[in-house]
């Protein structure tokens, strides 16, 4: 599990936070109960995927019918993975299947909802998580009871080592039900209570508090108005209330991040943490990095940079790649003084401090700019990619044949990649500190063993 969670964070180095997103469609019989195959878990999957991955750029990780040793050992590496990418603000778990009474349902038994899932994720077990907003989204029924309604009359009417953070606080655990209710399901589409939430996800710019209460509502609504029908194609005639519990520490927005960082605007949530000593501060993704005099204050959007700083980023912008940057501030000794760390699919550098961000920007740059120069390269007075993996499968695209790669972590924690070239076969390359150098390296060892480098 550690070297899954590993693998996504590499894919995803620039993504707003980690939703880990687990399905359990299998059915179990038990002593006391029978839970029958679900057929609408893969769709809730399928769309929650969809919704944090390509509407609010959270790198996410899928986990199908797990068993309960599998679901443990999947929030283990969550919580003891030593440091995320600086820009991922918020963990997000979701649970689609069966549940009864505070658990949920595997595929060979019973999982806690707080002792086995949250506990594990709270400040005292998972200190890299300590200062994120952690959310979970329950979609699972919590007991045997259904809600028939009553007919009424209307009427009007980033962890910081010397910041104390509370052990069990920055929390919301969000369930599709009330406890001890059914949570319903429609088998063409998934969860009523998750399909919705979804929809609001992907539309709503509103906090997470004011889309749960919207949430809330559209699903009762959807009860009331007569349209739901079991497998059987009889109306539904119960009501389905959610139910939220929350100890967040600050206003989570997702939606309005996620088109912040689109448009490189500064954020009313951006992630500014301050000690006595230090302040962080992460700005967007998307830096459009403009020249700023040295001395000029760094707004979001903006970073100021040298000769290599510049080289860098246009390098890997007109690639359709990103580089991400955060300035450390230090005042312990009564001088500001900036420290700025660079980071990039490439690798990652940071530089001593300085006392102007131009200075500790332009030393960064420098230390990254060689691995990155290694497979981008600028030609004719713009850059653009000369990728040796991509060489390699044009020279066999006649052919028709195709180059293959294995790339795996190392006990170094780098990687390394064979390609499988075909009439030269298993070709190994470098150790690389990413997936995507590992496999460059492997390419250009086959390129020079073709003759073609």
């Amino acid at each position: 599990a550690a070297e899954d969670l590993e693998l996504k964070l590499g894919e995803s180095p620039f993504s707003k936070g980690l939703a880990l997103i687990v399905g359990c469609e299998k059915g179990q019989e038990t002593e006391k109960k029978t839970f029958p195959f679900l057929h609408g878990v893969m769709k809730d999957v399928d769309l929650m995927e969809k919704t944090f991955r390509d509407t609010l750029r959270y790198c996410t990780w899928r986990v199908m019918n797990p068993t309960k040793v599998d679901l443990a050992a999947t929030l283990r590496a969550v919580a003891s993975h030593s440091e995320y990418p600086p820009s991922y603000k918020r963990f997000v778990f979701i649970f689609a299947g069966h549940g009864i009474h505070g658990q949920i349902v595997v595929t060979d038994g019973m999982v806690r909802i707080t002792d086995d899932i949250i506990v594990p994720l709270e400040a005292k077990n998972a200190s890299s998580l300590a200062t994120m907003p952690k959310l979970f989204f329950i979609d699972a029924c919590r007991g045997p009871l259904q809600d028939p309604g009553v007919i009424v009359a209307s009427r009007g009417g980033e962890v910081v080592e010397s910041i104390k953070v509370p052990e069990k606080g920055n929390m919301l655990i969000a369930y599709s039900t009330l406890l001890h209710y059914e949570a319903l399901e429609d088998t063409l589409t998934g969860g009523l209570w998750l399909k919705t939430l979804s929809s609001e996800l992907s539309t709503s710019m509103d906090s997470i508090m004011d889309i749960l209460t919207t949430v809330r509502v559209k699903v009762l609504e959807q009860c009331t108005s007569g349209t739901l029908q079991n497998s059987s194609g009889i109306k539904i005639p119960v009501l389905q209330v959610s139910q939220t519990d929350d100890t967040l520490l600050e206003k989570v927005y997702f939606l309005k991040e996620a088109k912040s960082q689109e448009e490189g605007e500064a954020m009313d949530t951006s992630d500014v943490r301050t000690t006595a000593s230090h302040t962080e501060v992460t700005p967007p993704l998307h830096c459009h990095n403009p020249v700023l005099p040295t001395g000029s204050a760094l707004r979001h959007g903006q970073s100021v940079s040298g000769p290599a700083f510049a080289q860098l980023n246009s390098i890997l912008s007109s690639n359709q790649l990103k580089l991400n940057e955060r300035y450390v501030e230090d005042t312990a000794s009564g001088v500001t003084r900036y420290k700025c760390e660079l980071y990039c699919v490439y690798g990652r550098e940071d530089s001593g401090y300085h006392p102007t961000k131009e200075g500790s920007a332009e030393e960064a740059a420098q230390k990254l700019l060689p691995s990155v120069t290694r497979s981008l390269t600028p030609r004719g007075g713009a850059s653009e990619q000369v990728s040796a993996v991509k060489r390699l499968q044009e020279h066999f695209k006649k052919e028709q044949k195709e180059v293959k790669y294995d790339t795996r972590r190392t006990p170094t924690k780098k990687y390394l990649s064979h390609a499988f070239v075909p009439g030269v076969g298993r070709v190994e390359g470098k150790e690389e500190k990413s997936e995507e150098r590992a496999k460059e390296s492997a390419a250009s060892e086959a390129l020079k063993r073709l003759k073609l480098a």
